[in-house]
């Protein structure tokens, strides 16, 4: 995603905030690649007959998922403060800028 690209989007944000729900929509292919990746450690540990490596990159991927959802609840109770620093002209600008 380019600069014009991201710009675009924090303008339709702009005045809704960004909530959990939308972030995580929006890393939707990360989500789904760190599930797959549990479905096979899981897999794997099964039929390994419990070999702890799997376990671990488990709790790395679910200590992945808890990280991504601690950060987007962070970003959005901050969005408030956010709104009101950010030179809104400079980001219009960028916007058009490769349009």
């Amino acid at each position: 995603m380019n600069e014009s690209d991201q710009a675009k989007q924090l303008l339709a944000q702009r005045e809704s905030g960004i909530s959990v729900s939308s972030g995580l929509a929006s890393m939707k292919g990360r989500m789904i690649y760190r599930f797959i990746m549990i479905l096979i450690c899981i897999a794997f540990y099964y039929s390994t007959e419990g070999a702890p490596v799997f376990v671990l990159i488990i709790g790395f991927a679910l200590g992945m998922y808890i990280q991504d959802y601690s950060w987007l609840q962070s970003i959005a109770k901050s969005w408030g403060f956010t709104k009101s620093v950010i030179n809104w002209q400079e980001v219009e600008r960028i916007a058009k800028k490769n349009s």
